[in-house]
């Protein structure tokens, strides 16, 4: 029932999208590309080239094809750089080990100390994000850097003194990328080869002893 009196006719405004091509519709398309280029971090490049594999365990890392390799560095580049973009853990839990950081006090706190954990659930969830935001810091335009990609891992580098490099390894399969193990190593140029070639052997160690499990089914 209409609450307009008798012979009061309503008036209904209906708003016009810019007809295409005229300065109202470019200036519309010049918002859109403004604001996806604000939530992109501009610059930050996947690129094939290679990372420290000393950092691995024996196995871990594999060589692909040229098209599969293409395929890596595609996917992460689209989770690195997409606001929305996503990436999911491998069901047996993502492996993720690093060596004791460069913090630049004394005593470490515990989370900079060396250890390993496998993350499963959740906990994958949020490493992955966690990773996610040091390859765009890390591997970002600021610091004229890259994320580089060899067979199925993809490495940032260290930002100087007090970090640490690290990566991602990949597991492939028909349908997506899935992340299979992390790690990180202090091996910024102010440490010392024995420091570095320690950090490495301790990453090593940890993520061998944690592939040899899995996290509970359903997680």
């Amino acid at each position: 029932m209409s609450c307009q009196p008798e012979g009061v006719t309503e008036e209904v405004a209906v708003a016009e999208s810019p007809a295409v091509g005229s300065e109202e519709a470019e200036a519309a398309e010049e918002v859109e590309a403004a604001a996806a280029a604000a939530s992109e971090p501009a610059g930050v490049e996947v690129l094939a080239g290679s990372c420290d594999l000393e950092n691995l365990p024996p196995g871990l890392a594999v060589e692909l094809e040229e098209a599969d390799a293409a395929r890596v560095r595609d996917e992460v580049a689209r989770w690195v750089r997409d606001p929305w973009g996503s990436l999911e853990p491998d069901p047996r839990g993502v492996v993720y080990a690093q060596s004791e950081a460069d913090g630049g006090a004394d005593p470490l706190p515990r989370w900079l100390r060396e250890q390993g954990t496998r993350a499963c659930g959740l906990d994958a969830r949020w490493l992955l994000a966690w990773l996610r935001q040091r390859m765009r810091t890390q591997g970002g335009p600021e610091l004229g850097a890259k994320v580089t990609c060899q067979g199925n891992v993809c490495c940032f580098p260290d930002m100087g003194e007090y970090s640490s490099s690290g990566g991602v390894v990949f597991e492939m399969n028909a349908d997506q990328l899935l992340a299979r193990a992390a790690w990180q190593v202090a091996d910024n140029g102010t440490l010392g080869e024995d420091t570095v070639a320690a950090g490495q052997r301790a990453v090593r160690r940890r993520m061998t002893a944690l592939l040899r499990g899995r996290c509970p089914r359903g997680e």
